[in-house]
């Protein structure tokens, strides 16, 4: 068989994972999904419409991997050109990743559920006859089954329930779950960096007009405080210290 069911985050341990449309256009101010290996972080701002493109305006998906502590990174981007945000991240994997996926995603206040199958390789495995053919057939198969899943059957169900009742007659393989929770990886370590990075003349304007300099994460809404002491300190020889390279 050619295809696989997946049931792990598509990030690897070590990496992290980040989704931002880049639009010029848009109802969203904060936009910028990030998930890693065993945590998740995000920050959205909800907004009632029709689909990703009026959610997003026309622009294109920025889809972000980088290293942990390394700074390496690669991007990949794709059109927003489909009505729900699944299918262009189905769009990026089949032309960034070269793998062929079905996504279905679904939320609620309370709750959100999503589950992905993509189709991969299998070493020595014919391109043409009938090996071929079954593998197609068995991708289109299972790609058939998954649009029966309702949202409420995603949201509601156990993963295993959700495997057995669209995968009835397949070997299924269910993996150990791995723990899902919000974790920030702003420290004042990286708020200082961009501190610096704006410069001594600029914090000091801003601490004369407000008394103090804050900066507010966008993904855990935390806010980091520098009075007038704390500012010198990163101009002095022990504070000029850059900080680590990250997405945020």
């Amino acid at each position: 068989m050619g295809t696989e069911q997946r049931g792990v985050p598509y990030s690897r341990p070590g990496q992290q994972l980040a989704c931002q449309p880049i639009t010029g256009v848009s109802v969203l101010r904060r936009r910028i999904l990030a998930c890693g290996r065993p945590v998740l972080g995000c920050s959205v701002a909800g907004w009632e419409c029709a689909g990703a493109a009026a959610l997003f305006g026309a622009g294109q998906l920025a889809v972000t991997i980088e290293q942990d502590g390394r700074g390496d990174h690669y991007q990949g981007l794709v059109a927003i050109e489909q009505p729900q945000l699944s299918g262009c991240l189905e769009r990026y994997f089949e032309r960034s990743e070269q793998l062929p996926s079905r996504l279905l995603l679904a939320a609620r206040p309370d709750r959100a559920a999503g589950i992905l199958l993509q189709r991969v390789g299998v070493g020595g495995m014919e391109t043409e006859g009938p090996q071929a053919a079954e593998a197609e057939d068995a991708w289109r198969r299972i790609g058939l089954l998954l649009a029966t899943l309702s949202p409420a059957e995603l949201l509601d169900l156990h993963c295993r329930d959700v495997l057995q009742r669209l995968f009835t007659g397949d070997d299924i393989r269910l993996f150990e779950g791995t723990p899902v929770f919000f974790r920030c990886s702003c420290s004042r370590e990286r708020v200082s960096g961009i501190l610096q990075a704006l410069g001594a003349d600029e914090l000091q304007g801003l601490l004369r007009e407000r008394g103090d300099v804050e900066v507010r994460c966008e993904f855990c809404n935390r806010a980091w405080r520098f009075d007038a002491v704390d500012v010198a300190s990163l101009f002095s020889a022990a504070g000029s210290r850059q900080a680590p390279p990250g997405l945020h």
